[in-house]
């Protein structure tokens, strides 16, 4: 189904949820948002490895990714999701931890940690 464009709010996270895949494929980005809300909502994500999806998708372990551009393993990844559902369980329970850790008050709480001289050194 092709709806166009949804605004963000109840139509659209229902969307998100009846959905069995989120497949996001694109040649550059940033950090897509519409990723964390599919993470967000349970839905399990395939999605081309470009820009800032791989952070987004910690590293693949939130949702699996493919090169740009290819076709078979877009494909294979779509089956293996379809055909795994021990994977698609794994990916939506680490999609959901990893939505939690970027939701505006997590990022706040972040912030004002920092503020606060309480970050930590990082080497």
């Amino acid at each position: 189904m092709f709806e166009g464009y949804v605004p963000f709010g109840p139509a659209l996270l229902r969307f998100y949820r009846q959905a069995h895949i989120l497949v996001h494929v694109s040649f550059t980005e940033g950090v897509p948002q519409v990723l964390i809300e599919g993470l967000a909502c349970g839905t399990p994500v395939v999605a081309t490895d470009v820009g800032g999806v791989r952070a987004a998708l910690d590293g693949g372990r939130a949702g699996l990714l493919v090169p740009p551009s290819d076709v078979g393993r877009l494909v294979t990844a779509i089956n293996r999701l379809v055909d795994d559902a021990d994977l698609r369980d794994r990916l939506v329970a680490h999609g959901l931890v990893t939505a939690r850790a970027v939701t505006l008050e997590a990022e706040a709480s972040r912030v004002a940690r920092f503020i606060a001289g309480e970050a930590g050194e990082k080497a």
